[in-house]
């Protein structure tokens, strides 16, 4: 009896001894981490849209303009220069920047030539669509009725002047068929400026433009090859009477001379000695 008990005493240490032994183990095991990942969202992007630039068409009126750009000294340096019937796009309003600067008592336009950036002066262009020439000599008038004669400036242009043109102009002529508006270069002012013309008195026909262009080029050309050249290129339009006239002109030549070297050549005329026919003098005969 006494065996048995001691023999069910070792089993049972046995067995405690084995549990201890497991729950030693299993305290010593590392517990398996588990990682959740989280997809991070992105923020809805938010669209800026910016108001497009807005722009006019330019026209320049004056004999020349300059392209100006802005200095860190806060002035205005002359880049570039336009000649006179040259187009250019002229900036009317941009969120970033004042497209209109004042310096010196000078208004500048924010202007584009050439994909590029420049200033140009308010004062030599016409915010225009269209260009256009004089068909004759004209009066200039103050208002549409032609009744009040411009007495400020210039009051006439000569036939062939570079002018310019509103869209406007065409709800104009259906109003008013007796006048247009113009504007053009007022050259004793030194600035651009409107006014009002009777109607037919201008053209915006490109061949009477380029014809026009040819009559100018064809006053300084004086070589027969180079002018020849103008004229077959002008056979290539057909201009109004009176351009047409213009062109005829110039297959005349004239030839100018200075009054001084005129009364100069006179005098050698009058009182010169020819050396050539004092030495066919006899001799023979000199009593000397």
């Amino acid at each position: 009896m006494l065996k048995r008990i001691n023999l069910h005493n070792a089993k049972l240490k046995a067995v405690v001894f084995s549990l201890a032994i497991f729950s030693l183990f299993a305290s010593c095991k590392k517990k398996p981490q588990v990682i959740i990942e989280t997809e991070e969202v992105p923020e809805p992007e938010i669209e800026i849209v910016s108001e497009p630039e807005k722009f006019i068409n330019g026209i320049i009126l004056s004999p020349s303009s300059n392209l100006f750009l802005k200095g860190r000294d806060e002035k205005m340096h002359s880049i570039f220069t336009l000649k006179n019937n040259d187009c250019i796009q002229i900036l009317l309003e941009n969120e970033n920047e004042n497209p209109v600067r004042i310096i010196e008592d000078k208004t500048y336009l924010h202007a584009v030539y050439d994909s590029l950036d420049f200033w140009i002066t308010e004062s030599d262009l016409a915010l225009c669509d269209e260009s256009a020439i004089t068909l004759y000599d004209i009066i200039l008038y103050e208002d549409a009725q032609l009744e009040t004669v411009k007495m400020s400036g210039i009051t006439r242009l000569k036939f062939g002047t570079l002018v310019a043109l509103l869209a406007e102009n065409e709800a104009l002529e259906t109003a008013n068929t007796a006048s247009e508006e113009i504007y053009y270069y007022d050259t004793s002012n030194k600035i651009v400026q409107s006014a009002f013309v009777k109607q037919g008195t201008i053209s915006s026909r490109k061949d009477d433009i380029e014809v026009l262009k040819i009559v100018e080029a064809l006053k300084v050309t004086k070589r027969a090859v180079d002018r020849n050249t103008l004229f077959a290129r002008a056979d290539k339009y057909n201009p109004s009477p009176s351009v047409k006239a213009a062109l005829k002109e110039q297959t005349v030549e004239k030839i100018t001379y200075n009054y001084d070297e005129v009364v100069k050549n006179l005098k050698k005329q009058l009182y010169g000695v020819n050396v050539d026919e004092l030495m066919t003098v006899d001799q023979s005969k000199d009593p000397f």
